[in-house]
């Protein structure tokens, strides 16, 4: 096991049991610790503890290190643990399958001490001269006396064990987050409900840990643990936002989960003290359902999926559903107004025959009761047809006296 620098992300030197790691000679107390193994058969997942009982954290894939990484296996990004002066250990367990399952192939123990400054040297010893052993004095013979019975000692009681808390219901202090964006976008609380990623139109989410809904006293660490479908994992987080798998750009980017559809159990605790240490202020066990498709929610959720997604672009939505809307309602108006205009051009149309053959007919009448009236005088040579003609005289009246 390396000792290394999760600042430059440098190996500074091995990590040497019994030793005292001087920060001073170091130039920083942004550290971490990293496992290499070279043995048979092949490491598939490392548990490592801090000081306690408690996981700090599990590691699916070399480098194996003490908080984990978030970089590439040749480019590694150390999460780094700030080393506190005094005693510590590291346990690191490894195991043959991932996610801490199958065999313990073995499981290896480092102590050691943190000091900040110059060490001073310890005195060196003086052997001080013996006494000369005194002569020994007699003993007086002891004059007996009444025994006194010794109370039986009550065996000491033990400390019921706290159970296992059930999971939790109702609105937690867990925000859910679209992690998809930057700044990243809160979403909702989480309250035990499923979470469709259908719904809320992204696979890339995380989940916050809301402390001051709890208590004004900040934690010093959280610890987020995931089991379940697909991969577990285990995260610890030093300083706020307290994010299931850590966050970059000072908070505003947040790294991403993409989980399968499926029952996840989340586990939240939060500590007094660094690493996972110190007392627990808060613990939170509650369940996870994800879904991933529109079918999964009911009908009338169904619906209002496709109106109502917080990460879209709501202003472009609410246009074309108002242009839609607007023309679903100008449609029938338009070809009403078609219609009308239709039918008045038909009526015109059929309008010209029926005038051209009164005023005709009118024409003939005339012509008659003049040559009735007035035979001498009538003209047969008259061609009425210029007369009868609307084009000429398209409002229809006629001067029958000039005809005459």
């Amino acid at each position: 096991m390396a000792i290394v620098d999760a600042e430059a992300n440098e190996e500074l030197g091995p990590l040497v049991r019994g030793s005292t790691v001087n920060l001073v000679d170091l130039g920083t107390n942004q550290l971490s610790a990293v496992l290499t193994w070279s043995g048979s058969p092949n490491v598939e997942s490392v548990a490592f503890y801090l000081d306690s009982a408690v996981i700090t954290v599990t590691e699916n894939g070399a480098p194996w290190a003490l908080l984990g990484d978030n970089g590439r296996r040749n480019n590694p990004n150390y999460v780094p643990w700030t080393a506190e002066v005094g005693p510590h250990t590291i346990v690191a367990e490894l195991f043959d399958q991932t996610n801490r399952n199958g065999a313990v192939l073995c499981a290896v123990t480092y102590t050691f001490t943190i000091v900040d400054g110059v060490l001073t040297p310890a005195p060196a010893s003086t052997v001080p001269t013996p006494a000369p052993n005194p002569s020994p004095t007699p003993l007086p013979t002891p004059v007996p006396t009444t025994a006194v019975s010794v109370p039986t000692p009550s065996p000491a009681l033990r400390p019921t064990p706290s159970p296992t808390p059930a999971p939790t219901l109702g609105t937690l202090p867990l925000m859910l987050v679209d992690a998809s964006s930057v700044p990243a976008t809160d979403l909702d609380l989480v309250d035990g409900a499923a979470i469709n990623l259908a719904s809320i139109g992204t696979s890339k989410i995380s989940i916050r840990y809301e402390h001051a809904i709890v208590s004004s006293e900040l934690p010093a660490s959280v610890l987020f643990n995931v089991s379940g479908t697909g991969a577990g994992f285990t995260h610890l987080e030093g300083a706020a936002p307290y994010t299931l798998l850590g966050d970059r750009k000072h908070g505003r980017k947040y790294i991403a989960w993409s989980p399968d559809a499926g029952v996840y159990e989340l586990t939240v605790t939060a500590f007094a003290g660094t690493a996972g240490n110190g007392e627990v202020l808060n613990k939170i066990v509650t369940t996870l359902t994800i879904q991933d498709t529109l079918s999964d929610l009911p009908f009338e959720n169904q619906i209002a999926s496709l109106d109502d997604q917080p990460h879209g672009n709501s202003d472009a939505s609410n246009s074309k559903f108002n242009i839609l809307l607007l023309a679903f309602l100008t449609l029938p108006m338009v070809a009403t107004i078609a219609i009308v205009m239709v039918r008045r051009r038909r009526n015109q149309r059929s309008s010209v025959p029926e005038m051209e053959w009164d005023a005709a007919e009118n024409i003939a009448n005339h012509v008659a009761k003049c040559q009735q009236d007035d035979p001498a005088g009538f003209v047969a040579s008259v061609d009425h047809t210029d007369f009868a003609n609307p084009a000429r005289n398209p409002d229809g009246e006629w001067e029958w006296d000039d005809i005459a």
